[in-house]
């Protein structure tokens, strides 16, 4: 008799189990649903939502070019400017004082020569043999 009442409360269990894992799939799939259902509405509120936003952020990108681009050729023409005065002035002084600039740029290749002389000398007392 004891062996039936264990097999019942086992059939009885089973019975149970199954009852209660036929509910929560249920709920799982109700719930799936129900989630697809909300990211549907919420991703075509997102898009609605850009939709709207694109006209006025295209609007911006475009001035912000627009306005990078006056910036740059401001910068461009002033760079211009200033490269021929500095290029007139030097001209114009190398002109006046010819001696003076052949002297400055003989001092510069004489210290630029013996620069890489030294540079040269070092590098081949230095090696080890």
């Amino acid at each position: 008799m004891e062996a039936q009442k264990k097999e019942g409360i086992r059939t009885e269990d089973v019975k149970s189990i199954s009852n209660a894992l036929e509910v929560l799939n249920q709920a799982a799939g109700e719930s799936a649903d129900d989630l697809r259902a909300m990211m549907r509405r919420d991703y075509q509120q997102l898009r609605n939502i850009f939709d709207g936003v694109r006209p006025t952020v295209k609007k911006a990108v475009r001035e912000m070019e627009e306005s990078t681009v006056r910036s740059l050729s401001q910068v461009r023409d002033t760079a211009a400017r200033a490269t021929k005065n500095a290029v007139s002035t030097v001209d114009r002084s190398a002109h006046d004082h010819p001696w003076a600039y052949l002297g400055a740029a003989t001092a510069g290749a004489a210290l630029i020569g013996f620069l890489f002389g030294r540079r040269t000398r070092t590098r081949g007392t230095n090696r080890i043999e």
